[in-house]
């Protein structure tokens, strides 16, 4: 069984949302107006999660493909390509020091990961290195 689109988008929001919310979750916070950074950063991870989630089936439509369109963009190449850009533009283009390039990197390479790891189960065709 393929998962579809909303699927995808829901468990990349889930998988973004995690690993934006890892940092915090060991800090005792309670809700209160010191907590609004940390919500405000789990937020924009769910919805970077979401988004990167629905990236490969933009990239490569089942539509125009088939069922079993698993190419380049569902590959484990693109990922590792996805997770080093991310950490590039955080650390070079808007300048963060590297720990906060690749905390704030991690919600959209786990929404692609999301989406890669929920097509394993109804593809017939593994997930390619490169093709």
């Amino acid at each position: 069984m393929d998962m579809k689109a909303s699927g995808h988008s829901t468990v990349g929001l889930i998988a973004g949302g995690a690993t934006a919310a890892a940092p915090y979750l060991s800090e005792a916070v309670p809700l209160s107006p010191d907590a609004l950074p940390g919500l405000a950063a789990i937020s924009l991870g769910c919805l970077i999660g979401c988004a990167t989630a629905s990236l490969p089936d933009l990239l490569e439509p089942s539509a125009r493909l088939g069922p079993n369109h698993r190419g380049f963009f569902h590959s484990w190449t693109v990922l590792l390509g996805l997770a080093l850009l991310g950490f590039f533009i955080f650390r070079h283009v808007i300048a963060v020091d590297p720990a906060d390039a690749w905390s704030t990197a991690l919600p959209a390479i786990a929404g692609y990961l999301s989406h890669l790891l929920a097509d394993l189960p109804g593809s017939k065709k593994r997930l390619p290195l490169l093709f």
